[in-house]
């Protein structure tokens, strides 16, 4: 990933750094806009409860609403350029000097809000919801709109070859691709590759199996031959690392840790 960016992709079970970025969700039927997500930094050491929490800057607030501080929720019903005013609720705790408060994100229609709280010692937020969410980021942002990304999983996509011919994965719609084979796979093209990427590509034998399949080309795979099992309902995976100044780099995942990749 280049740094000062974060490209297209997918993830679930995202885990977000305290910084929250904006742009849009898909869920596959429709898109809605995100707002809201803003932080802000407390200027001097202050405990809760109080009437007025003073910050670094109020930039992007609403005048009226309410905050996540490591205390619990608060709400306030006024804002100057440097402070929260009217200030209620929280717990009896201490809000560090240069520690963030922030806000909830939400989506522009429909009504849903995703809720960042403090999770741990190290300032994270999570974003928590019910069951498995997909988040799509379809704009580039700058690394100070957004904290460090971790993605729990991969985002798979699946199809199917009925007869003999080529076979195209689109990683703009899954890094992990799934390709089930009732027939013979003559080559296979990658579309919308971001470098750096980590591609999974899962080849899966139907099962009558001895259908042979072609690796896209300009792979390298560790001890440089790479598999061809036509095994009938056999499973065959390599984890590749996608890199534009050089031959893509793959290797079985059961060979080699996927951070050793490429």
């Amino acid at each position: 990933m280049a740094l000062g960016a974060v490209p297209l992709g997918y993830c679930s079970n995202v885990t977000l750094g305290y910084n929250v970025f904006r742009g849009s969700l898909n869920n596959g039927t429709n898109s809605r806009q995100l707002a809201g997500g803003y932080k802000a930094k407390v200027s001097g050491a202050q405990t809760l409860p109080v009437t007025t929490l003073n910050v670094v800057s109020t930039a992007g607030f609403p005048t009226t609403g309410s905050l996540y501080t490591a205390g619990g929720t608060i709400s306030y019903t006024g804002t100057t350029s440097t402070s929260f005013t009217g200030v209620t609720g929280g717990s009896a705790t201490t809000l560090a000097d240069g520690s963030f408060v922030t806000q909830s994100l939400t989506l522009g229609t429909g009504g849903e809000t995703f809720e960042f709280r403090s999770a741990d010692g190290n300032a994270n937020t999570f974003m928590q919801v019910g069951g498995l969410s997909t988040m799509k980021v379809i704009e580039n942002v700058n690394r100070d709109q957004i904290g460090p990304l971790n993605v729990r999983s991969m985002m798979s996509s699946s199809q199917t070859l009925s007869s003999n011919g080529a076979v195209t994965c689109d990683v703009a719609q899954g890094n992990a691709q799934n390709i089930t084979l009732q027939a013979n796979a003559t080559s296979t093209t990658i579309n919308n590759p971001t470098n750096g990427q980590e591609l999974v590509l899962t080849y899966i034998q139907d099962a009558t199996g001895g259908r042979t399949y072609a690796w896209p080309a300009n792979c390298k795979f560790a001890g440089g031959s790479a598999p061809t099992d036509t095994t009938a309902s056999k499973r065959t995976t390599v984890r590749f690392r996608y890199d534009s100044g050089r031959r893509p780099g793959g290797r079985q995942p059961d060979r080699l840790p996927l951070d050793k990749a490429g």
